[in-house]
């Protein structure tokens, strides 16, 4: 889905001590059919220079590791082109209106404390919402998605007017197995979104 008048799509990620998992994450994500997205990543003060290493790959400096499970490495390898239009932005920085109407395909949003996956995603979600994001999908950093994902999830969000949409997942070691279905409920009461648990014998199911 590549039309000026797709939806914009914001993906927050969340970093701690994990900037090898968020480069290959990034790969991937990067690697889209989807154009009109941007990706947040909020580093909570990690003690790995994860910031600096994110950095360091966007624009081309650094390499993500390369991945040694055959199945997974299609998601991640080859790298996609650098470098990335990035922008490095304090807590305080993401609240000025200036930074958000820079539109960089890659923000880093430097927490300053460990603010926990919580507050992590919360940091980030205030800045995608600011940059009048359409959908906005948090995704855990330690992932790898398919090129199609985001256009999948849009246009099921799209033909069912769902507020909030899933996706299939999958074991990363054994990625035959699903891990999680997309499919759950949101409870209003509770703000609890429990989706549909996978068993583990569950195999052959497609994405």
């Amino acid at each position: 889905m590549t039309a000026p008048s797709a939806p914009k799509v914001c993906v927050v990620l969340v970093s701690w001590n994990g900037w090898a998992h968020t480069l290959e994450c990034l790969e991937s994500l990067f690697r889209s059919d989807y154009e009109n997205f941007d990706v947040v990543v909020v580093d909570n003060a990690s003690a790995d220079g994860s910031a600096d290493r994110i950095a360091d790959w966007a624009s081309g400096k650094l390499a993500a590791p390369a991945v040694e499970h055959p199945v997974m490495a299609q998601y991640s390898q080859p790298p996609v082109q650098k470098p990335i239009p990035m922008l490095r932005l304090s807590p305080a920085q993401a609240t000025l209106e200036a930074s958000v109407s820079l539109g960089p395909r890659l923000v880093i949003i430097n927490a300053g404390s460990n603010l926990g996956f919580g507050g992590g995603n919360n940091l980030g979600l205030r800045y995608a919402s600011r940059k009048s994001a359409d959908y906005i999908w948090l995704l855990n950093n330690d992932t790898v998605v398919s090129s199609a994902s985001t256009t999948q999830m849009v246009k099921t969000a799209q033909e069912t007017h769902a507020g909030i949409v899933g996706s299939v997942v999958r074991y990363y070691s054994e990625p035959e197995i699903v891990q999680a279905l997309g499919g759950g409920y949101f409870s209003s009461l509770t703000g609890q979104f429990p989706s549909g648990a996978g068993p583990r014998g569950l195999q052959g199911a497609r994405a």
